[in-house]
């Protein structure tokens, strides 16, 4: 355990650059260590613990939805190269009319090449009934052909979401417990985490549609609330243990060992960059390292991450056999929070893991 990653979370909270954090590292072996500090809220005095569940927003793209998808392709149910069309017929509905529209894939959803754009703000528009809101989502217009523009898209997320539920046949929450929670024993890693007490659950941010209370065991993306509560872009919850036992899993099959998520060759297939669109860092479901990267610039060239808006991060090294999960809740009591800092302490913390394994310069 390094004694200077320590410090490092405890000047971050200092710093206000979040309440506080719960950070895992290990690797194929197991868990090497965790480390908290800092407290749920700046105002308040219960303390961070490594079994305490922290919103994962986007952080849900890769262990829900990329994982069901690998599971789902390591059975031969999910084709990568299969239409959306062909599975949701809504999708060629969409608002531009574009006959681009049928040649968008899962490969493309699952690289962020879809054409689709980033996203919008579905609950601020007309209400609608809960059947009708995936049609809604369904019928965004593209911004461009499919496979020539990389954009970080929350609305291709939602869309994939609802395939892996059509493909694997069951609720998306439920089949995330039945594919993946089931097999790797995550027993705290859940959409709508009601049946979890509020005192292990840690808040996000501050909102007036709560007269200035925090958004607390409810999801914080507003597009997720909409669609229930469970989407393919956000909505899961988890602890820096159970995503200790999911990186242990997924890297020991990256490495070519026995997990229980997803062959060797899946895993490596998912984790490479996809190649789709020249020079982007994206693989399927997951991202690479780039420049600004938010593991630090130590990690190694196949190296796999995420991130998620309201704090989280997590990233695995087969190189360096080496994982490193850091949950926040950075956009306490406001996301503007995160503008003062945070993503420069991030990339320190995860650096300076690296540091502690004997990783000095740029590898």
């Amino acid at each position: 355990m390094s004694t200077h990653v320590f410090a490092l979370l405890k000047n971050a909270v200092s710093d206000q650059a979040f309440p506080g954090a719960a950070l895992a590292v290990g690797s194929s072996s197991g868990l090497s260590y965790t480390l908290c500090h800092g407290h749920h809220e700046y105002a308040c005095t219960r303390r961070v613990r490594a079994d305490h569940l922290f919103d994962l927003a986007s952080l849900t793209k890769v262990v829900s939805s990329t994982s069901l998808a690998m599971r789902l392709h390591d059975t031969g149910h999910l084709d990568l190269d299969a239409r959306v069309i062909d599975l949701l017929p809504a999708f060629l509905e969409g608002m531009d009319g574009s006959p681009e529209r049928a040649q968008v894939t899962i490969r493309h959803l699952l690289a962020h090449c879809s054409g689709l754009p980033a996203g919008r703000r579905f609950d601020l528009g007309a209400p609608v009934s809960a059947p009708e809101r995936l049609d809604t989502v369904c019928k965004s217009p593209l911004r461009c052909a499919p496979g020539t523009e990389t954009v970080y898209s929350d609305i291709g997320a939602i869309v994939l979401g609802a395939l892996l539920e059509q493909i694997g046949d069951a609720p998306l929450d439920a089949l995330f417990e039945r594919e993946v929670c089931a097999p790797l024993g995550l027993t705290r890693t859940l959409f709508r985490p009601t049946s979890i007490p509020l005192a292990e659950i840690v808040p996000t941010e501050c909102s007036a549609a709560r007269e200035g209370r925090a958004w607390h065991g409810d999801v914080h993306d507003e597009n997720a609330r909409w669609l229930g509560g469970v989407a393919g872009h956000a909505g899961l919850f988890s602890t820096a243990l159970d995503l200790a036992r999911f990186c242990q899993d997924l890297l020991t099959c990256r490495l070519g060992g026995t997990g229980r998520l997803a062959s060797a060759e899946t895993a490596r297939l998912f984790t490479h960059r996809a190649e789709l669109v020249a020079e982007s860092s994206r693989c399927l479901g997951w991202d690479s390292p780039s420049s600004g990267c938010s593991g630090g610039h130590l990690l190694g060239a196949h190296s796999f991450g995420h991130t998620g808006f309201t704090g989280t991060s997590l990233w695995l090294d087969p190189d360096a056999d080496l994982y490193v999960v850091l949950l926040t809740n950075a956009v306490h009591p406001r996301r503007e929070r995160r503008r003062h800092g945070f993503f420069a302490w991030r990339r320190r913390i995860h650096t300076a893991v690296y540091k502690a394994r004997g990783y000095g310069s740029a590898r």
